[in-house]
């Protein structure tokens, strides 16, 4: 063995066929299954795919789904080795650590980060100080993915090179770390182990192949860089876009009080309704409070809706249906000496909740008779959320809008999806 090529290196737990690719790069080549008995300072470096992989002494190490790696660096005398272990880390997001080789942020972020498994993933933790260098991370906290690490603080120690069982590019990943190895131990690692595919050595049909692949890849890391800045616009987007709505549309959803009727006022003339605040016309000419707001639609001349307007923090109360049908509409009928048309019970119950899991605002359709009986409806801020973006978007128009409202009677659910306060009642 005194007189093997170098490198020498022993591979661990992988097939036959990924064994012929790999080997092909060591000048001695073994498996650790054949092998008696493994003596250290015979071998170079240990290529593992065990999850439990050896901790060889002096041997630099590249491990694929390793998940516990023994520290022998000590700081101090009588200090016994630490481990360098795996915990599951749940967090979703994995990305390339800022502090990675930038010859290798390539190689990581297509066959570590690209590749890596659904969470929860292994996340390497450790308590002492030895050398090492973050090469992926997970979640904001930037656990460890993938790692590189000495077993000494000087010059010389041993190199491990720890990535993920979903890791791919095994070849590209042995290739990179035998360069690194070339920088830190010339006599064991000599010379480069692609020297083959190299400009300097290769034939005329290996140098355009090699210009093809960095052509590639570089024109394949600009275009990551493309991605990640319009992925960062479209989040800024988002971002400014979620606000709008929240301060917007969104409002009918989430307030209750006089910024709901405001929100409510707002959202109806999208769908071309001509909306009235009421609160200045009863003051000064009933001297009551009354409905919340009036709606006419221009395109039915004479037609009146009176709106009643309450958000809840809870479900909806049923004493107020009848709010809209008593006095207002008495009130309407003096001033204008005719009956309205429609009246409207407008609710934003659960308001402080997903709007997808709030319960049925009045599910018992025989509490909302009174409605019913006054040709009008109770209108579901979801639903009228729903109809809105459904206009903006296009599947209905302001006039299909209009009309569906016009014609509701004991509860509304837009036509063009799916309904958010439960199923239509019958028309009366």
């Amino acid at each position: 063995m005194d007189d093997a090529p170098h490198p020498r290196i022993v591979f661990e737990g992988l097939p036959d066929d990924l064994y012929a690719e790999l080997s092909r790069y060591a000048g001695t080549a073994g498996r650790l299954e054949d092998l008696p008995a493994l003596h250290e300072s015979d071998w170079d470096l240990l290529v593992t795919f065990d999850a439990s992989p050896r901790h060889p002494y002096r041997m630099h190490v590249l491990s694929f789904g390793g998940t516990t790696f023994r520290s022998i660096w000590k700081t101090g005398p009588g200090q016994f080795p630490e481990n360098y272990s795996a915990a599951s880390f749940p967090a979703r997001q994995v990305v390339v650590a800022p502090g990675a080789p930038t010859e290798w942020k390539s190689l990581i972020a297509r066959s570590v980060v690209e590749t890596a498994s659904p969470p929860p993933r292994p996340a390497f933790v450790y308590d002492h100080k030895r050398p090492r260098t973050q090469l992926a991370t997970i979640g904001e906290e930037r656990a460890t993915f993938a790692f590189l690490t000495t077993d000494s603080a000087s010059q010389g120690g041993a190199l491990t090179l720890g990535l993920p069982a979903s890791t791919t590019d095994h070849a590209a990943w042995l290739v990179a770390f035998l360069k690194k190895l070339n920088d830190v131990d010339p006599v064991r690692f000599p010379g480069a182990p692609d020297w083959q595919t190299s400009p300097t050595w290769g034939t005329p049909q290996v140098r355009a192949a090699a210009a093809d692949l960095e052509r590639i890849e570089s024109e394949r890391v600009a275009a990551l860089a493309a991605f990640a800045q319009q992925e960062a616009q479209a989040k800024l987007d988002l971002e400014d876009a979620a606000r709008a709505a929240a301060d917007g549309p969104q409002r009918i959803l989430t307030y209750d009080g006089s910024e709901l009727v405001d929100s409510v006022a707002d959202v109806l003339p999208d769908l071309g309704f001509e909306v009235q605040d009421m609160d200045a016309h009863h003051d000064a000419v009933t001297g009551a409070k009354l409905e919340d707001l009036r709606a006419t639609d221009p395109d039915t001349p004479g037609w009146t809706a009176l709106i009643e307007v309450k958000g809840y923090l809870n479900g909806a109360k049923v004493n107020d249906v009848v709010k809209i049908t008593g006095r207002p509409s008495v009130a309407f009928a003096a001033e204008t000496h005719r009956a309205p048309e429609t009246v409207w019970h407008v609710v934003n119950a659960w308001r402080q909740t997903d709007p997808a899991t709030r319960e049925v605002a009045i599910a018992n359709v025989n509490d909302l008779q009174p409605l019913t009986a006054a040709s009008g409806a109770l209108i579901d801020t979801r639903d009228l959320f729903t109809g809105w973006r459904d206009v903006q978007e296009g599947r209905t128009t302001q006039q299909e809008a209009r009309a569906s409202l016009r014609a509701a009677r004991t509860r509304w659910q837009p036509s063009t999806s799916a309904s958010a306060s439960g199923p239509a009642a019958e028309p009366a």
